[in-house]
């Protein structure tokens, strides 16, 4: 009679989903047992005949297999050794009892999460890594393209490291679809994303043609667009090279300018930003990057009005690294020059062809830097604070020649007159001219007269301030001989 010892356990190694289990079995004889049961619980998980041993045999005493299809959870499993056939009675040898634990089933990994941006007659994708691979390490990337979304073919693949692909070539503005997929023992992962990518050509670069600085916190910036041979333009950014941030808001594709807000004594490279492609994979092209700093600006000190014209004087800015080569004056309502004044070294300005009666903000531009073949492209400007001045004309006044005669001919009659009649002739006067005085006086805009005329008597053509105020150098001359009064006192 065979004599039988039970199974025992040795080591058990947890797999993705499975159990590897090592176990000895030691007997006395050559006789093998009919099966083997591997159970959890009263659950058999596997069962191994007579004629599976030999994969399974590691020596003459030691055994091992695998249970896969393991659910997360932990297992206490045990080996029992079936001796006997299926017509004699059975004998049953258990082995002891271990704890083990499966790793998470291998899976396909996850989408990687895609991303195109479009060139001329190509675009790049690049893609980030599946958040899980499944538990496998994944083999390769497989790029797939469509043209209507629903119909797909692999593009190209890439290893298990790159996730980067230029695709091309590709026909221009026309709409391509792509998506991407990692793999991994298991097989194919979940498909990505899917990017819709129309290429394009892309249009030249526009060029900053001026920077007028004002030097209150804000400066406008004035462009060229080359004739564009490239893809539809979609509108302008301006850019400070230096951050990835935009200066100002979104131009439309028609403008050529843009006012933006800046901070006085710092420094920018100021770029135009040329959009162009779909909206939801927007593409752009920049102009080269100009300097701007807001340092100091010239300072308005006075302006006087005249007959259709205004005189304006300036202090110099402050040096703020760059030699000043010039000024320009300009209404802040107006878009184009009043003067340019190509030197330097000038404080002050007449400027003509204004329109009496009409205020004007008149602004003092200090231009630094040459222009290039007849561009301003090189140059840049700081803007005075707007000083406002209103153009006025003179009173005018009808020169009668005759009034001399007339004034002779008086003499005449006066000295054919009596004495008697000088006298009452006087006191007619000295009654007529008070009325004209209280009529002069209360006749609205009097004041006015006195504070803004210069007279010159024909007598003695000498140039009289009225009421001490210096006004117009010019002389008025009076149509006749006439009395005024001022401060209550005859002249």
């Amino acid at each position: 009679m065979s004599v039988y010892s039970n199974p025992e356990i040795i080591s058990i190694t947890p797999g993705a989903g499975s159990a590897t289990i090592n176990w000895r079995h030691d007997h006395t004889s050559y006789t093998l047992p009919l099966r083997y049961l591997i159970i959890h619980g009263t659950i058999i998980l596997k069962t191994i005949n007579y004629n599976e041993f030999q994969p399974m045999i590691v020596s003459r005493l030691q055994r091992q297999d695998t249970v896969d299809g393991l659910t997360p959870g932990t297992y206490r499993l045990k080996i029992i050794a079936i001796y006997g056939s299926q017509f004699n009675n059975t004998t049953s040898l258990e082995s002891n009892e271990v704890e083990v634990t499966p790793l998470a089933p291998l899976t396909v990994p996850s989408a990687p999460t895609l991303a195109a941006v479009a060139g001329n007659n190509l675009v790049d994708l690049s893609w980030n890594a599946p958040s899980s691979n499944g538990g496998s390490n994944i083999s390769s990337y497989e790029i797939q393209t469509s043209i209507d979304s629903s119909s797909w073919t692999i593009n190209s693949s890439t290893n298990a490291t790159t996730r980067f692909k230029r695709v091309s070539p590709l026909i221009n503005n026309t709409i391509n679809y792509f998506r991407v997929y990692a793999t991994n023992l298991v097989g194919i992962g979940a498909f990505s994303n899917i990017v819709t990518v129309s290429t394009f050509t892309v249009p030249k670069k526009p060029k900053i043609t001026s920077i007028i600085q004002n030097g209150y916190n804000t400066a406008e910036i004035i462009w060229y667009q080359p004739p564009n041979i490239g893809s539809p333009i979609t509108g302008y950014v301006i850019m400070d090279t230096e951050t990835p941030f935009p200066l100002g808001n979104f131009v439309s594709s028609n403008k050529r300018e843009s006012q933006i807000s800046v901070n006085n004594n710092q420094k920018y490279n100021i770029s135009v930003r040329t959009l162009y492609g779909p909206t939801n994979n927007q593409l752009f092209v920049d102009s080269e990057a100009k300097f701007l700093r807001i340092d100091s600006v010239p300072i308005i000190t006075s302006i006087t009005s005249g007959d259709r014209s205004a005189t304006i004087s300036w202090n110099q800015p402050r040096y703020s690294g760059m030699l000043i080569t010039g000024y320009r004056i300009r209404a802040e309502e107006m878009l184009e020059i009043l003067a340019t004044i190509d030197d330097p070294t000038r404080r002050q300005e007449t400027i003509t062809g204004l329109k009496n009666g009409d205020t004007y903000n008149l602004i003092v531009e200090a231009i630094y830097g040459e222009a290039i073949y007849g561009f301003e492209s090189n140059q840049v400007s700081v803007s005075s604070e707007p000083f406002p001045v209103t153009p006025n004309a003179p009173p005018t006044y009808n020169n009668d020649n005759d009034s001399d005669k007339d004034n002779d001919s008086d003499k005449d009659n006066d000295s054919d007159k009596d004495n008697d009649s000088d006298k009452d002739n006087d006191s007619d006067k000295d009654n007529d001219s008070d009325k004209d005085k209280e009529k002069f006086l209360n006749t609205t805009g009097f004041e006015n007269f006195l504070n803004n005329v210069q007279i010159q008597t024909k007598a003695s053509r000498n140039t009289s301030a009225i009421n001490g105020t210096n006004i117009l150098p010019v002389g008025v001359y009076s149509k006749a001989s006439i009395t005024i009064y001022a401060n209550a006192t005859r002249w």
